[in-house]
């Protein structure tokens, strides 16, 4: 806690907090990111489920969670217990979490057809029932850590950087598994890898949970009502904006991340390309977080964040005029969206929690929860309805695998590859013109 007289400016946190708050994010940013990223993948090319199938109940699921996101704030700004009102959720879903994750990705070998899809329901409802019980009050807890407006930056710099590394290792991951998929080894691997994962990030989100301690005198300080809580942050003449660009940007976010993987496998030459992609965006967004808490106290954060929006928009808007193999000007790419996006996951949550500041100021309550479901619930919306569209793209590969078997020519990229090539390209690629018979 920030002990200090009133009046006075209260104490530095020091490294040692702002790292144990930062801990758990290296095992639920892989957890979250190899779900949200790749099980669409994983479900249709690995266990062979529909995808339609997969994409409406994946939507679903992204749904429910976006849902509950506003209820789960809600009841951590109002819980008053002598461990604080964030970390009792936050330690159950240290053990929900990891559990569910493994379940997800590696269901038994004898399931197949509805069980396999009941399965994988009830994982993905659970996964994100879990992840919501522990991001929201995590979140609501960074921005409880600080009073000093530049610390907070650094505060969620340190989370941001920690997300990216688990990041990474949801990508070498998938990169892994993608690989031993043609010597049908995928299946056995997927255990020894993601076990040992699921444990350690168990771990350090109970370290965090049980160590990191929260400032007492904001505990039961949120709204008496559901309805009023989101009243308040939608009429927050501050919040409201942030709040619309945010989604804006997610949405764009989600839709580069959910193909990526598709790109990488049958775009790109392989999937270990996407593993490639990933380095360009997360170096330059990790050795660049440090500096945006630097700017941001120089030239204001709304500033800063508005400027990396139009980044961002430029290296999103220049994916439409890639040519399959490009390589250099993908990772130029990469490397825009992640400076400009690392940029808006250091600055936007430090900008939310100054806002919050005047929302006490308003009303006298402190209501993190209410702010920062408010934030996860537009995210996640935005990745679910991008997760539905990709899937029923993808709908009718199915039909061109079962035409590619009989007498077409086989081109570099096999026939399901190339339907897929064909939605994920905007211009035509030597091995789609060489397929266009098989696929009339």
């Amino acid at each position: 806690m920030n002990g200090s007289e009133p009046g006075q400016r209260p104490a530095p946190l020091g490294r040692g907090r702002i790292a144990l708050y930062a801990l758990p994010s290296v095992g639920v940013g892989y957890m979250l990111f190899l779900v949200s990223l790749w099980f669409l993948k994983f479900a249709t090319d690995l266990l062979l489920l529909a995808p339609e199938a997969i994409a409406v109940l994946f939507a679903a699921a992204r749904i429910w969670d976006a849902v509950i996101d506003p209820l789960v704030g809600y009841i951590s700004d109002r819980t008053r217990t002598r461990f604080g009102r964030r970390r009792p959720y936050m330690l159950v879903a240290s053990v929900a979490l990891p559990v569910t994750f493994f379940w997800l990705f590696n269901p038994p070998a004898t399931l197949d057809g509805s069980a396999l899809l009941a399965w994988a329901a009830v994982g993905l409802f659970v996964v994100y029932t879990g992840s919501t019980a522990f991001l929201v009050p995590h979140q609501a807890l960074g921005a409880e850590l600080s009073q000093d407006p530049t610390e907070r930056s650094w505060i969620f710099g340190a989370n941001f950087v920690t997300w990216q590394v688990g990041a990474f290792a949801a990508m070498a991951t998938m990169a892994i598994v993608e690989n031993a998929l043609d010597a049908g080894s995928a299946r056995e691997l997927l255990p020894r890898i993601t076990l040992p994962l699921a444990i350690a990030s168990g771990v350090f989100m109970a370290i965090c949970a049980v160590r990191l301690q929260e400032r007492p005198e904001y505990q039961g300080r949120g709204s008496e009502s559901l309805l009023r809580s989101f009243g308040d942050v939608w009429r927050n003449p501050h919040a409201r904006p942030l709040l619309i660009a945010f989604f804006i940007d997610s949405i764009g976010i989600a839709g580069v991340g959910i193909i990526a993987p598709y790109v990488a496998d049958y775009l790109l030459g392989g999937p270990e390309m996407l593993l490639f992609f990933f380095g360009f965006y997360s170096v330059p967004a990790i050795l660049l977080a440090p500096v945006w808490p630097v700017l941001a106290a120089r030239i204001g954060k709304r500033p800063l964040w508005l400027g990396s929006l139009v980044v961002s928009g430029c290296g999103f808007g220049g994916f439409y005029f890639l040519d399959a193999g490009n390589i250099p000007i993908l990772c130029l790419l990469a490397s825009l969206i992640g400076a400009a996006g690392s940029c808006a996951q250091v600055i936007v949550p430090s900008l939310q929690a100054d806002v919050i500041d005047w929302d006490e100021w308003k009303t006298g309550e402190r209501k993190e929860g209410a702010y920062f479901a408010m934030r996860t619930f537009l995210m996640k919306s935005a990745f679910g309805v991008m997760v539905m569209l990709v899937g029923v793209t993808l709908g009718d590969t199915s039909a061109l695998r079962a035409r590619s078997t009989h007498g077409c020519e086989r081109s570099s990229i096999s026939g399901p590859r190339n339907a897929t090539a064909r939605r994920f390209s905007p211009r035509p690629t030597p091995s789609t013109v060489r397929m266009a018979p098989c696929a009339r």
